[in-house]
């Protein structure tokens, strides 16, 4: 079992992660059973509830990769630069959803600060690659 101590921490934060954004999506689905209906609303979930559901999505995929014990941090930097590559690209497209619907006027915040908060992720990725590579040389 030794070949599995260091994966300790990678379990716990998978299991109760898990369970609690189960438990999140039971309780807004709940929530909004009984709301009516209003016109437009499949535009308007598709440009607010499922970035909500993606961002929680991604804080638990980058839990689990920064988790998992990596002979060096070279790889799972690699791998937090193409979650913040993906979660830009995401961002344009939420963006764009986010014109196109009716119901809700976005704010500026709500469009700028996921943008900054990928580009951080890449930029956070990249130096870590360049200083381990500059330490190991």
């Amino acid at each position: 079992m030794t070949a599995l101590t260091g994966w300790e921490n990678f379990y716990v934060i998978m299991g109760s992660s898990a369970g609690a954004l189960i438990g999140l999506q039971f309780v807004v689905m709940t929530l909004i059973a009984d709301m009516p209906a209003m016109r437009n609303q499949e535009q308007a979930g598709a440009a607010f509830a499922t970035p909500t559901i993606v961002h929680f999505g991604v804080v638990l995929l980058l839990s689990a990769l920064l988790s998992i014990p990596w002979s060096g941090i070279t790889a799972a930097a690699i791998l937090c630069g193409v979650v913040g590559v993906s979660g830009f690209v995401y961002q344009i497209i939420v963006i764009r959803r986010m014109r196109t619907q009716e119901i809700y006027a976005p704010v500026l915040r709500g469009l700028v600060v996921p943008c900054l908060s990928a580009l951080r992720r890449i930029r956070r990725a990249g130096r870590l690659i360049a200083y381990y590579s500059l330490e190991h040389q």
